[in-house]
C-alpha cells in the first residue's frame, strides 16, 4: 500500500441533461503527490482500466472526471497507480460478490428512501417494535406498488401499511422477543422503477441481563516474568459493550511487592517477585449492571532459562560497508523476521552490540539488521546456509536444556484417579521436586499431594477439570506437563490437552472447493464422490469454508452458523459427515476467526452508525490520522475482510460460541484461517474449547511462515512452509537440494515431539505445481511429498493435472489418468507402509548432490530406499548406503524392489558400502529393501 496518507473519495450526480434521461456524475479524489495515475472502473465502462482516467487539477490537488450515465444501479471501483483496486470509502454502499462500491444513479420517478427505522445497530429496549421507512416526497404521479412492495422481517414477510400522503410505510409486527432482528425492505412504483434493497440491523433488548465475568484459567508462571491476566472469555448475553473492568489482586506470597498494572483494562499485566500463589477477582459491567465476581490465580516458581549470546561489532561492520552502526537488530525465525521485536545494544559503549536471546531448543536462521536497511548474515559465525535470494543467513543453535523430562500419566483405580509421574527423570542426574496445582475453576476440589504418584477421589461433579504438574532439579530447571478430566454422567475421560490425534498423523487430506468440485456444486454431491475419495486413499477431507458469504470462495463470512444456501442445509452436512465417517474419511472445516464480511450485518451496522453496539466489534482508524484509504482495519489487500476487535470479550464469545456450533455438530477439526491474525491467548481458550468437546479434533493453523510458538497449548498441527519454500527454492536453482532434507531436520529438531507439519504442494492459495514445473517434476515432488513424514495434502484435481488454480474438476474425460494411477499407488502405499509415516529419515549420500536426492526411511519392520533425479538421466550414480543397511546385504548384494512397478534388482555392494545405478531423468525410485520386512 502507499504511504500512510488520507483519501477522501467521492461521487456526486451533478445535473440531469435536459430533455434526456441521462445525467452528469462527477468521480472525485482528493490524493497525495506521490499517486501517479487514477481511474473509475466500473461496470458502466466494462471494467476498462483506460477508459475513464481522472485528472489531476494542481491547483486543488484533487483528480476528478465526469460520466454520463443513464439511471441505474452500477458497481464501480477506482484503481490507484493501474494495480491498487479500492472501494469508495465515502460511499456507505457497497455488495456483489467482491463488495464493490455501488453507484445508483436516479430519476425523477425512483422511490428513494429518506429514513428507516430501527436504525441499523440500534438496541430497543421496548418489545414492540414500529418498522418504518419514508420516502421522498415527490416522486412523479406514479404511487408505491403495494403488491410489488415487501417488507421482510427475519426474511419472514411482514404486512404493512403505507400512507400516500407521508410517502410513508409501516409494519407492526407485534411484541417481538429478546434477540438480533434484520428489515429487508424491497420497493417498488406504479412505473415498475425498483429502489435497491434497504435493511436495518436491531436488536432487542427489554430485559437486560448483567454481563458474565469469566476471569480465565489458572496461570503457572516463572517469577520475574509478566505475567497477562485474561477477561477474554467475558461476555454479555445482550451483545452489550463491556464498559468496565474491576481487576483487584486480594492475596499474594508473604513479602512480594507485586502490583497490577491497568486493573481497569481487559488485559493487565503483573509481574510475580516471589515463589507462591497470586489471587484476583474480576467484576465488569455493561453500564447497567454489573456482573457476578470472577477469580483466577497465579502460581509463580523459579525457572531457569538458556539465553542465546549474539554480538556485533561496529568495528567489523564498518570494515564491511565503510559506515557505522547507528541501531542493529537480529531478525530469524524465532521472531517471524521481525526488524524490530530484538534489538541490540551497545551496553559498555565500546562498539559492540550485544543481544541475549531466550530460544527454544531448536535450530535457526537468522540475520542482522544493521541502521534499518542492511540486512547481513552474522559476520562472526560461519555457519550459513543459502537464503534463497542469493545471500545467507546465518544459523545458530540453542542446545543447552537441561530441563527435566517428564513421563505423565493418569489412569482410572477403584474409586479413584491415579496420577503417575514416577518415570519423569533429571538430565542432571539429581532428585526431581514434584508440584501440583489445580484450576480455580474446578467444579470440585481436592487434597492435592506433591509426590510423583498419588490419587484423587472420583470427581462427583461433571465438568472439566484441569490439573497441572511442575517438577524441577535443585539448579532450578523446570518443566511442565497438563492433564484434563472429563466427567459426564459418572464417565471419565483422561485427556492430555499437549497430545495431539494419533489419526491426523496418518491421514491423506484432500481439500474442496464445494463450488468446483462436481458441476452441482453441493455437499449432497460430495457425498456421491465419496466412494472416489476412498479409492484414491483419501482419510480426511478438508471442505473450503460452507459460511453464508457474498464470495465464491467463503472466506469473507456473512453469517457464522449457518451454510451458503447453494452448498444445501444443515441436514446435508449431518449426512456428509455420516457417509464420510462410514467410509473411513474425517471431515475438517475451514474455519475463519480473524474478520468477516464487510456485508455481515455487524459490520454494516458499525460502519453506517457508529453508535451502534457492533461498533467496538471491529478496528477502526482515527478518522484524524494519515492511515490510508479505509476507516477500518484489514489485512494485506483484502478490504472486503474486515478485522475482528479481540479486545472486545463479546467477538471472542461469539467465535467460540459458532466453533462449539460446528464441532457438535460432529466435524472432526478446523484449518483455521488467518490463524496469525489472532491473539496467542485466544487460541488456548480456543484450544481447550475445542477439546473439551471431543479430544481428538484436530486443530490446524494456517500461520505464515510458520511458527513454534503456535504449539504452545494452541494448535495439534501447522502448515510446514519451510517444507514448500525449499522445495521450491531448490527448483528454482536458489538453493541446492540439500536444504530439502536440512529443512526437514531442522523441523524435527525446533519442534515439539507431539506437533504435526502439514506438507503440500498447492492448495487454493497458490499456483497449481504442475503448470509451474510441469509433469516430471511434480511426480519427483509428490514421491517426497507422500514419503516423508508429515501429512500430505492433496488439492482437488490435483491428483489428475488441473492447470488452473480453482478449475471445475474434471469427472468425464480426467485430463491425466496415467498421473492419476501414479498418485493413487503412492497414496495407497504410504497408507499401507507405516514406515513411510513413521519411519526414521536417513539421507544417503550420491556422487550426484546437485541433482539427486536419496534417503532412507526405516523402522523395525521395513526400510525404503527413495532416490529422487531431477535432472538428466545419470548412467552411474553412487550411492553411499548406511551402515545399518549392511544387515540387508546377502554376499555383499542387496536387492530393492521397485514399488511402483513391482520389479526386483539386485545390485552388487563394494567393501565400503557404495552400490551405483542408473537412473532416468526426471525420475523418482521407491526401493523396497529385500529381507527389511
Amino acid at each position: 500500500m502507499k504511504s500512510a496518507v488520507r483519501f477522501l473519495l467521492i461521487f456526486c450526480l451533478i445535473f440531469s441533461i435536459p430533455g434526456k434521461a441521462q445525467h452528469k456524475v462527477a468521480f472525485k479524489l482528493d490524493a497525495p503527490a506521490n499517486i501517479n495515475s487514477v481511474a473509475v472502473v466500473g461496470d458502466f465502462n466494462n471494467w476498462s482500466h483506460e477508459t475513464h482516467l481522472l485528472k489531476f487539477d494542481e491547483p486543488s490537488g484533487i483528480w476528478q472526471t465526469e460520466l454520463i450515465l443513464n439511471p441505474g444501479t452500477y458497481e464501480y471501483r477506482f484503481l490507484i497507480d493501474g494495480s491498487m483496486w479500492i472501494k469508495d470509502p465515502q460511499n456507505p454502499r457497497w455488495g456483489g460478490e467482491h463488495s464493490n462500491s455501488i453507484l445508483v444513479v436516479k430519476s425523477a420517478t425512483t422511490p428513494e428512501i429518506i429514513s428507516m427505522r430501527p436504525t441499523t445497530g440500534s438496541v430497543l429496549q421496548n418489545p414492540l417494535v414500529e418498522i418504518s421507512a419514508e420516502f421522498r416526497s415527490v416522486i412523479g404521479d406514479a404511487e408505491i406498488n403495494i403488491s410489488e412492495t415487501e417488507v421482510r422481517l427475519n426474511a419472514q414477510p411482514l404486512k404493512f401499511s403505507y400512507d400516500a400522503h407521508r410517502s410513508r410505510l409501516t409494519a407492526l409486527p407485534g411484541k417481538l422477543k429478546d434477540g438480533e432482528y434484520e428489515v429487508t425492505l424491497s420497493v417498488t412504483d406504479a412505473r415498475g422503477n425498483k429502489i435497491p434493497e434497504a435493511h436495518s440491523y436491531f436488536i432487542v433488548n427489554s430485559v437486560n441481563a448483567p454481563p458474565v465475568a469469566e476471569a480465565g484459567y489458572t496461570i503457572i508462571a516463572a517469577v520475574n516474568s509478566p505475567v497477562t491476566l485474561n477477561s477474554g472469555v467475558c461476555y454479555d448475553p445482550d451483545r452489550d459493550e463491556i464498559v468496565e473492568y474491576n481487576w483487584n489482586m486480594i492475596a499474594k506470597p508473604e513479602a512480594s511487592r507485586s502490583k497490577l498494572d491497568s486493573r481497569r483494562k481487559p488485559f493487565p499485566q503483573f509481574i510475580p517477585d516471589k515463589v507462591g500463589r497470586y489471587l484476583f477477582t474480576l467484576q465488569v459491567s455493561d453500564g447497567k449492571a454489573k456482573s457476578a465476581v470472577d477469580s483466577v490465580d497465579v502460581y509463580g516458581f523459579i525457572r531457569r532459562e538458556y539465553p542465546v549470546y549474539l554480538e556485533l561489532a561496529d568495528s567489523t561492520f564498518y570494515r564491511l560497508f565503510e559506515t557505522h552502526i547507528e541501531s542493529v537488530s537480529v531478525a530469524g525465525e524465532f521472531n517471524r523476521w521481525s526488524a524490530s521485536a530484538n534489538p541490540m545494544r551497545d551496553y559498555n559503549r565500546n562498539g559492540v552490540w550485544t543481544a541475549w536471546l531466550n530460544l527454544d531448543p531448536g535450530e535457526y536462521e537468522y540475520k542482522f539488521v544493521v541502521n534499518s536497511s542492511y540486512w547481513i548474515p552474522d559476520p562472526s559465525n560461519k555457519r550459513r546456509i543459502p537464503d534463497g535470494w542469493e545471500g545467507f543467513n546465518s544459523i545458530i543453535e540453542s542446545k543447552l536444556n537441561l530441563a527435566p523430562i517428564i513421563r505423565l500419566d493418569a489412569f482410572l483405580g477403584p474409586g479413584k484417579i491415579i496420577f503417575d509421574a514416577s518415570n519423569s527423570y533429571s538430565q542432571m542426574g539429581d532428585s526431581l521436586e514434584f508440584l501440583w496445582y489445580q484450576d480455580i475453576n474446578n467444579p470440585q476440589r481436592f487434597e492435592l499431594s506433591n509426590r510423583q504418584r498419588f490419587s484423587i477421589p472420583q470427581p462427583r461433579v461433571d465438568g472439566m477439570y484441569y490439573f497441572y504438574l511442575v517438577i524441577r532439579d535443585k539448579y532450578g530447571n523446570t518443566a511442565q506437563e497438563n492433564l484434563a478430566l472429563n466427567v459426564r454422567q459418572n464417565r471419565i475421560k483422561i485427556q492430555n490437552f499437549s497430545e495431539t490425534p494419533d489419526w491426523s498423523r496418518d491421514a491423506v487430506v484432500y481439500e474442496i472447493f464445494l463450488r468446483k468440485f462436481h458441476p452441482d456444486g453441493n455437499l449432497k454431491a460430495v457425498i456421491q464422490k465419496i466412494p472416489y475419495l476412498k479409492s484414491l486413499g483419501i482419510s480426511c477431507i478438508w471442505l473450503m469454508p460452507i459460511f453464508e458469504s457474498p464470495t465464491v470462495h467463503g472466506y469473507g463470512p456473512s453469517n457464522f452458523f449457518n451454510i451458503a444456501s447453494d452448498y444445501g442445509s444443515l441436514e446435508d452436512f449431518r449426512d456428509l459427515i455420516s457417509a464420510a465417517h462410514a467410509a473411513g474419511i474425517k471431515v475438517i472445516l475451514d474455519f475463519v476467526a480473524n474478520h468477516s464480511s464487510d456485508q455481515h450485518p455487524y459490520f454494516k451496522a458499525a460502519y453506517k452508525n457508529p453508535n451502534s453496539i457492533f461498533r467496538n466489534w471491529y478496528l477502526w482508524r482515527d478518522s484524524q490520522a494519515p492511515a490510508g484509504f479505509y476507516v477500518y482495519e484489514f489485512y494485506n489487500d483484502w478490504d472486503t475482510l474486515p478485522n475482528f476487535n479481540y479486545d472486545n470479550p463479546n467477538v471472542r464469545h461469539f467465535i467460540l460460541e459458532s466453533a462449539k456450533f460446528w464441532a457438535n455438530l460432529g466435524v472432526d477439526g478446523y484449518r483455521c484461517d488467518v490463524a496469525w491474525g489472532v491473539p496467542h491467548d485466544f487460541w488456548k481458550i480456543f484450544r481447550r474449547t475445542l477439546k473439551s468437546i471431543r479430544q481428538d479434533f484436530l486443530l490446524l493453523n494456517e500461520v505464515l511462515p510458520r511458527s513454534v510458538d503456535y504449539h504452545k497449548d494452541q494448535f495439534d498441527m501447522s502448515y510446514d512452509t519451510d517444507f514448500y519454500g525449499n522445495l521450491l527454492d531448490a527448483l528454482d536453482g536458489k538453493k541446492p537440494l540439500s536444504a530439502i532434507h536440512y529443512g526437514l531436520m531442522k523441523t524435527k529438531k525446533n519442534y515439539p515431539m507431539q506437533a504435526q507439519n502439514f506438507r503440500y504442494l498447492e492448495n487454493h492459495d497458490m499456483e497449481r505445481f504442475i503448470s509451474r514445473y510441469g509433469r516430471h517434476k511434480t511426480k519427483l515432488a509428490a514421491t517426497l511429498l507422500l514419503t516423508v513424514s508429515g501429512t500430505p495434502l492433496i488439492y482437488y484435481g490435483q491428483e489428475i493435472g488441473l492447470q488452473e488454480r480453482t478449475p471445475m474438476m474434471k469427472w468425464d474425460a480426467p485430463p491425466d489418468r496415467e498421473l492419476y494411477d501414479f498418485y493413487k499407488r503412492l497414496i495407497l502405499l504410504r497408507r499401507h507402509k507405516p514406515v513411510l509415516r513413521t519411519g526414521e529419515i536417513t539421507k544417503v549420500v550420491t556422487d550426484q548432490e546437485d541433482q539427486v536426492y536419496a534417503y532412507l526411511r526405516s523402522d523395525s519392520t521395513a526400510s525404503f530406499l527413495i532416490i529422487l533425479n531431477f535432472g538428466a538421466a545419470i548412467e552411474n550414480c553412487i550411492l553411499l548406503l548406511p551402515d545399518r543397511l549392511a544387515q540387508h546385504s546377502q554376499n555383499q548384494t542387496i536387492k530393492l524392489e521397485n514399488q511402483m512397478n513391482d520389479e526386483l534388482f539386485a545390485y552388487k555392494i563394494s567393501p565400503d558400502l557404495k552400490i551405483v545405478l542408473r537412473l532416468e531423468s526426471e525420475t523418482p525410485y521407491i526401493y523396497r529393501i529385500e529381507n527389511s520386512e
